[in-house]
């Protein structure tokens, strides 16, 4: 089944339960391919991570274990961060200077992020650190059983939907206001987590909710790459010593693009946050009763 509540649930407890545990195995099957490559591997994995932390969230009032297990979460996708962050940078500096009749003087630049990768990953145990992600997942499964909510309808969702969305509006207005990465990287992960909560309603009204869904994901894309150039800069600027002309011009191009990005991102997110976050929940509660769940 898919990550999304179905009718066959019964009631959301249960449907908590099987979704954790899908992608808990899930997440297993993915860390033991062999054929697999690490890098993939990675990425796959910290999408299960991510999944699991919107899961939680979606409860976070009702789950008395939810900082818990959202700890125990974000401690194994923590394990697997620098493996991924490192090759990122890479990629994010080939699609900024693509088609730039310069690229050639920029190749020292790319070198340094090359190498930097390369040390990051060079005495990772990738079978060890795989074991170790899969030992705290496992430990997560045995505990699913034990998860119960005070409510098991709707109720049992909807403080934690209304205070994802809220959370999302609000992170927005302070990014609208001073404009600094880690502002818009923290509006980022909140609109992550209501896409993640319109996935999980979408069985209700998918012709209503996939649609968000999708504006979502795209609003999350824009934000990812403005946080990814704003990374590369910092990164690029610790390993370059005095004035360098080719920083210089890779500074100048990461802001014009960020500066592209975060007017695309401001235009999609106000019309993605122009409901009340009460209006929203009285909509999506309407939607769940369409189903009967």
């Amino acid at each position: 089944m898919s990550f999304a509540f179905e009718t066959d649930d019964g009631n959301v407890e249960r449907g908590l339960r099987r979704i954790a545990i899908e992608q808990i195995d899930k997440a297993l099957l993915e860390a033991s391919a062999s054929q697999a490559e690490f890098d993939d591997t990675v990425h796959q994995l910290r999408r299960r991570c991510k999944n699991l932390r919107g899961l939680l969230r979606i409860v976070r009032p009702q789950l008395k274990a939810f900082k818990a297990e959202d700890g125990a979460v974000a401690s194994a996708a923590s394990q697997l961060s620098h493996a991924r962050d490192a090759a990122v940078m890479v990629a994010t500096f080939d699609g900024l200077v693509a088609k730039r009749q310069d690229a050639d003087e920029l190749q020292q630049l790319r070198n340094m992020l090359t190498e930097r990768s390369r040390g990051l990953t060079l005495h990772i145990d990738e079978q060890a650190l795989l074991r170790e992600f899969c030992e705290a997942v496992l430990a997560m499964r045995e505990r699913v059983g034990g998860w119960t909510l005070k409510r098991k309808k709707f109720g049992a969702i909807a403080g934690g939907v209304e205070d994802t969305y809220r959370r999302m509006r609000q992170s927005m207005r302070e990014a609208a206001k001073d404009g600094l990465p880690e502002t818009l990287h923290a509006w980022r992960k909140q609109a992550k987590y209501h896409r993640h909560h319109m996935l999980l309603l979408r069985r209700h009204a998918p012709d209503m909710l996939d649609g968000r869904s999708k504006l979502l994901a795209e609003l999350a894309d824009l934000l990812g790459q403005h946080h990814d150039l704003a990374v590369l800069v910092d990164v690029l600027s610790g390993r370059v010593a005095g004035a360098s002309a080719a920083l210089n011009s890779i500074i100048e191009l990461a802001n014009e693009r960020q500066h592209n990005l975060q007017e695309q991102a401001f235009a999609l997110g106000r019309q993605i946050a122009a409901e009340k976050p009460g209006a929203l929940t009285e909509r999506l509660q309407r939607y769940w009763t369409l189903e009967g769940v």
